[in-house]
């Protein structure tokens, strides 16, 4: 029994119907068409009906004395779907044509269009998993998928993204309720950029970002080990206090909170080039001291030392109230005790000088900072490079392109906010292709991303979510249809919707499972118990107290805190006030004996 055209046609859409098997959304089928020749329809709605009859078939633009020309039984289940051609006609599509499920071969000028060796292969295609027997040799286990925490085999065409094309249409943003898979798709990017040597830098501010890793069920064994290094804030890289600019010194303390016009004028009155912290900071107290006495009702400059008369004097025409220099000096403070003036950046570029993927750690706050000055500086260095028209790999003056990996981007570039990552962000967006600097975004909340930097992203990801206002996004971005934007709050983890300039329509895909994961944390509840395991197994840590009461004559209060070093060297999870409560319950329990003295405690066995 065959399938049919049984509707009015027209250029781009049609009805077809058979009463063979379901039809499959998104699964494509080829018309025969004696006027346009073979044409390759994909399945955009699909419907199932009891019988054919005059009442539902007028809603196609049909009705049942044309069905009855075909060898469709109108008693019979039948199984109806729209389809839209992917080439432009000039002639209508001719009715009652015969219709047939496409053949790979047919189906590939619109669908595969960059082999897997030159591009990124993240997922496959939905709709051509019956295609999967047909593939060449070398497509046939490319793209494996994940079931039930390992990974299976391919199930259909493999869904290959042309990383040449980037250069034109640069940026990729991902999107995605939880537990929609988007970790899945950001790792599967990111494996790909080290599968072909491509430098990335990726912040990862939860520590998940780890490829030695490997997933259980593949085939073949991709290693990973030397493609990427990480590096964290304030151990491994962080900011040269000396090499900053004023501009820059301006930005790194504004994350913290923005400065006031009055207090960067400051700045660039007092930090000079090749300045040290130590002077900065020098020079910042003594102000604050010098200002403030002068802010005293009867002060005179002989009130001040020789160092203070000299600050006062040289900025006194620059400062109009001590508070600004206390401000000034607080939000300094606060940046330099989380630790990013230590070291600086120069192994995270010769990482990417090596074609690897560099994993920036720490908290987000300090990775924001980081990433503001570091991204700045490795950018600058690039158009430099560029616009020099150098274009030798040899020269030391040298800086590869790169990618950039935000997870959770609306915490680098809310809409909300007003900081200098977002603004270095926005004008990555808009100037970076020509440079070769890619963005690579992922959020669950699209809406909480700057608009401005949403709209420069060229090739856009939506996965499952059940928010509306994140629906009426990705119904908007990448022209979902009704049927598609209905899908979203149902799609199961790692399938999703598609769109850029680069493909010839929005893609339905699956991707595919990644080859590496990442470290197995501790479920919450395990967690729980193994800390109470550390912190309330009573017998070991009384058998250490009573030791090392009746070991050390002096066991008080003064000496407790080389008590509580030796607990942590003998990895008891405990601190201070841990130990303190430990000690009252055994003082309770009759085990230990605790006296109160007039400068502290002393303890002694019972």
């Amino acid at each position: 029994m065959s399938t049919y055209i049984i509707s009015k046609t027209g250029l781009n859409e049609v009805y077809i119907i058979t009463q063979e098997s379901p039809i499959a959304i998104s699964s494509y089928y080829t018309i025969e068409d004696s006027q346009n020749g073979d044409l390759v329809g994909e399945v955009i709605e699909t419907n199932s009906i009891p019988c054919l009859n005059d009442e539902y078939l007028k809603e196609i633009n049909s009705s049942i004395n044309i069905a009855k020309n075909t060898s469709l039984d109108v008693n019979k289940v039948s199984y109806i779907a729209k389809i839209k051609i992917l080439k432009d006609l000039i002639f209508p599509i001719t009715p009652l044509s015969i219709v047939r499920k496409s053949k790979f071969e047919e189906v590939k000028p619109y669908i595969y269009k960059t082999d897997v060796d030159k591009g990124f292969n993240i997922g496959v295609i939905k709709g051509t998993e019956l295609m999967q027997k047909e593939l060449p040799l070398q497509l046939q286990n490319v793209s494996p998928l994940w079931e039930n925490g390992v990974a299976v085999e391919q199930k259909g065409v493999p869904f290959v993204l042309d990383f040449n094309a980037q250069r034109e249409y640069p940026h990729i943003f991902i999107s995605g309720g939880s537990g929609s898979g988007k970790s899945f798709a950001f790792r599967d990017i990111m494996e790909e950029l080290m599968r072909y040597g491509l430098p990335a830098i990726a912040a990862d501010v939860h520590n998940e970002f780890n490829f030695d890793l490997i997933m259980k069920g593949l085939t073949f064994h991709p290693n990973f080990k030397n493609r990427y290094e990480i590096f964290t804030v304030g151990k491994d890289i962080g900011v040269c206090f000396s090499d900053l600019t004023t501009s820059e010194l301006i930005t790194i303390i504004s994350h913290k909170e923005s400065l006031t016009d009055a207090q960067k004028r400051i700045l660039e009155r007092i930090h000079t080039d090749n300045m040290s912290m130590a002077e900065f900071e020098t020079t910042l107290n003594v102000m604050a001291s010098a200002f403030g006495i002068m802010d005293s009702f009867k002060a005179k400059e002989t009130d001040l030392d020789q160092a203070e008369l000299y600050i006062y004097q040289e900025y006194k025409k620059y400062v109009t109230s001590p508070d600004t220099i206390r401000s000034i000096l607080s939000k300094f403070l606060t940046v330099k005790n989380s630790g990013i003036f230590t070291k600086n950046i120069e192994p995270v570029k010769l990482c990417l000088k090596h074609s690897k993927l560099a994993i920036i750690r720490g908290n987000l706050s300090i990775v924001k900072m980081l990433m503001s000055f570091m991204i700045n500086r490795f950018y600058n260095e690039r158009r430099h490079y560029i616009d020099s028209n150098i274009h030798n790999p040899n020269d030391p003056n040298f800086f590869p392109p790169f990618f950039l990996f935000l997870d959770e981007a609306h915490n680098f570039a809310s809409k909300e906010d007003s900081s200098p990552l977002r603004t270095l962000l926005r004008k990555l967006a808009q100037e970076s292709r020509k440079y070769g600097v890619y963005l690579v975004l992922c959020t669950q909340g699209s809406h909480l991303l700057d608009k401005t930097l949403l709209d420069q992203i060229n090739t856009k990801i939506f996965l499952r979510t059940n928010d509306i206002v994140n629906k009426d996004i990705a119904k908007n971005e990448i022209n979902l249809n009704d049927i598609q934007y209905n899908m979203l709050p149902n799609l199961p983890s790692g399938n999703g919707f598609i769109s850029s300039p680069i493909l010839s329509k929005t893609f339905n895909i699956q991707f595919r499972t990644s080859f590496t994961i990442q470290p197995k944390a501790e479920g919450v509840f395990d967690e729980i118990l193994s800390f109470n395991k550390n912190m309330n197994n009573s017998n070991d840590l009384q058998k250490e107290i009573i030791n090392w009461i009746q070991t050390n004559p002096n066991a008080n209060s003064i000496t407790r805190t080389q008590l509580l070093a030796n607990l942590k060297n003998k990895n008891f999870q405990i601190d201070m006030r841990n130990l303190i409560d430990e000690m009252e319950k055994m003082n309770q329990d009759n085990l230990i004996q605790i006296i109160k003295t007039g400068v502290g405690e002393t303890y002694s066995l019972v």
